[in-house]
């Protein structure tokens, strides 16, 4: 409901202004550009909106940071499956949200797309597949298959809602396992087959320094913090058996 009353805010505001001139131009804001992830993070919807010129059409590509990946195959044997391949995958986005107010496809051409990096496979051009290289082409696609069908690679036609012809919104939907660091959020404004204009905004998700500082000694000393953590659980339930034992009378 807030994000609701935000964005009819923002549309009164933004259709209040002065008209804008033949030139194209586009004005993007986030409504916020830092999130904090505690235990309880449950995922974020973040709100994108602005204005653009008439007869142009908006594309919004967000990115997060790189994540590595397992990828593991299995193959039948008789009547067992069994692993038959196995690939780390690095140098790949986390997260890939292509949002256009209409299909990209009648936006831009296939050249231009590619150019502009503003396709799901192009990812496959920077990944790092270390393991069972040899059959590269093969991880690559099941690496897009796992994302598309996982939530995290996502082309959405008519994501980005266009309003009066001006004024646009979306919401970018972050998971509770989003990915840390700083996320890339372009915006593009889109005429007669070109992009005119481009903007670039960061979007921070980091962890609360708590969490961060049990997840990194958790991560670099696992042995050390398994150890700890289990004799700090003995001590506690110790403490609580002393405390809770029921007094007897002499």
């Amino acid at each position: 409901m807030s994000s609701l009353l935000f964005v009819l805010a923002a549309l009164v505001m933004l259709s209040s202004a002065p008209a804008m001139s033949a030139e194209d131009h586009l004005v993007s804001h986030l409504n916020v550009n830092h999130v904090d992830v505690s235990i309880r993070f449950q995922g974020q919807s973040i709100l994108l909106f602005g204005a653009v010129s008439r007869g142009t059409d908006v594309i919004i590509e967000v990115v997060s940071p790189n994540e590595p990946l397992e990828l593991a195959r299995k193959s039948r044997f008789g009547p067992v499956w069994l692993e038959s391949g196995h690939v780390t995958v690095r140098s790949a986005p986390g997260l890939i949200y292509l949002l256009s107010s209409r299909p990209i496809s009648e936006l831009l051409g296939p050249g231009a797309r590619r150019e502009l990096g503003l396709t799901l496979d192009r990812v496959l051009d920077s990944a790092v597949i270390s393991g069972d290289s040899g059959a590269k082409p093969q991880w690559g696609a099941a690496l897009l298959r796992l994302k598309r069908q996982n939530g995290d690679y996502v082309e959405q036609d008519h994501g980005v809602s266009l309003e009066g012809g001006r004024l646009f919104y979306t919401h970018v939907d972050l998971p509770a396992q989003a990915p840390l660091g700083r996320y890339r959020v372009s915006i593009y404004l889109v005429r007669d087959g070109e992009v005119v204009q481009r903007q670039q905004q960061n979007l921070v998700v980091q962890e609360v320094h708590l969490v961060h500082w049990l997840s990194h000694t958790a991560h670099v000393y696992g042995w050390t913090f398994g150890a700890l953590f289990t004799l700090g659980v003995m001590i506690l339930g110790f403490v609580l058996g002393v405390a809770l034992r029921p007094s007897r009378n002499a």
